[in-house]
């Protein structure tokens, strides 16, 4: 992606369409139901959250989403769910993605394909939680801050967003919509001489400036390149 804010994913494409719900009429998809987490590690230095979401419709049929929130991507659908004899197929059709592991109780031991190449993933049934961001920034500012603040990089619109996990422990996350990424995780949220610094490890960037009441005026700087971003607290 050749953009201002140049946000490198694995999956390549990111955008959310409509699930595919598969028919389950013998109730066979059942046990997929909920969260599966596991980490996948393309290159050695790399290891990315996945999360398979289930849900079962009212109707009985099962949908099934792919995310990977350590690069903002949610809600890709996938779009052929198996079960039988323990072995699990998946596949999404967005990054050519397909997985196929034995599932044993609360654990799917398998392998990620890709683009022709194969990773070792498994998967723990759970709960997904985002990691709390490291923040240093004084508790009357942090109250402040909750909440979306909007503004432009070149001709994108990105949202950053302070909030508060399950945990009650404070996180902020970057989402640029219009490249249909959400909830990129900012590492380090800090105050600094005055000036707030929110560092997005990511995707190499970092974002310096001046909080004024319903506005932060500052640079989004990435790559080297500094870019003038200005904020507004509101949708």
């Amino acid at each position: 992606m050749n953009t201002p804010l140049r946000i490198f994913v694995l999956l390549s494409v990111l955008f959310c369409s409509a699930a595919v719900a598969q028919t389950n009429p013998d109730g066979s998809l059942k046990p997929l139901v909920g969260q599966w987490i596991g980490q996948l590690k393309p290159v050695e230095a790399v290891s990315l959250t996945i999360v398979f979401r289930f849900e079962a419709g009212k109707d009985g049929t099962i949908a099934g989403f792919l995310d990977v929130p350590d690069q903002g991507a949610k809600g890709l659908p996938v779009t052929e769910i198996k079960l039988a004899d323990g072995q699990a197929n998946f596949k999404v059709a967005v990054g050519t993605i397909e997985y196929a592991g034995k599932l044993s109780g609360s654990r799917i031991s398998g392998v990620w394909k890709q683009n022709a190449q194969e990773w070792k993933l498994d998967l723990v049934k759970g709960t997904y939680e985002p990691p709390a961001t490291a923040v240093t920034i004084p508790a009357e500012t942090m109250k402040k801050l909750l909440g979306r603040w909007t503004g432009k990089v070149g001709p994108l619109t990105v949202v950053w967003r302070f909030e508060r996990n399950a945990s009650g422990k404070y996180t902020v996350f970057l989402d640029s919509p219009d490249q249909g990424a959400k909830d990129i995780p900012v590492s380090k949220a800090a105050m600094i001489d005055g000036r707030l610094v929110l560092t997005v490890a990511l995707v190499s960037g970092e974002y310096i400036g001046t909080l004024s009441g319903n506005e932060i005026n500052g640079v989004w700087t990435q790559g080297g390149m500094p870019t003038p971003l200005n904020l507004t607290r509101g949708k």
